[in-house]
């Protein structure tokens, strides 16, 4: 698709890989997962949505998969342009051969900025490690009022 920037953003864990597509419709953004099938990338269709992940919440200029990250069978997904630059950053998890939303952290999948204001961008960057089952998130200092980044954790229930 013309301007959907695929490959914007990658991410390689073991046998398995996201790629961000935030251009897709009209910025709304989407993410593909594949898995390293018999020496080859193959794109994981058993979610029945094609290989095609979109941000639940969609509304144009989102960049949904502007960030990924993934280690092992969990991938966050950054989609900094939510809520007027507010940004948010959803939790993925491979279950029974499909990638669906983890709502079992109790955030529904998604979490947001808890002082979010316009233009924050929330999830601009993200980072999952399983070791912890933490997200990391960094603001960059020209975005928040101090000229220090800030930096938070989550941890993501399992």
């Amino acid at each position: 698709m013309t301007n959907d920037e695929f490959g914007y953003s990658v991410a390689i864990s073991g046998t398995n890989a996201v790629v961000g597509a935030p251009g897709t419709n009209s910025f709304k953004g989407a993410v593909y997962f594949y898995s390293l099938v018999g020496g080859a990338w193959t794109l994981n269709t058993v979610s029945g949505t094609g290989g095609e992940i979109t941000d639940p919440a969609a509304t144009n200029y989102d960049d949904f998969g502007r960030t990924v990250a993934i280690s092992g069978t969990n991938a966050v997904v950054g989609a900094y342009g939510t809520s007027t630059s507010q940004g948010a950053v959803y939790f993925y998890s491979l279950v029974g051969g499909a990638w669906t939303l983890n709502t079992v952290s109790g955030t529904g999948g998604k979490i947001n900025d808890p002082a979010a204001t316009t233009n924050d961008q929330f999830g601009v960057s993200v980072a999952i490690s399983v070791l912890t089952r933490s997200l990391a998130r960094a603001v960059p200092a020209h975005l928040k009022a101090s000229p220090t980044s800030t930096v938070s954790s989550r941890a993501l229930g399992r």
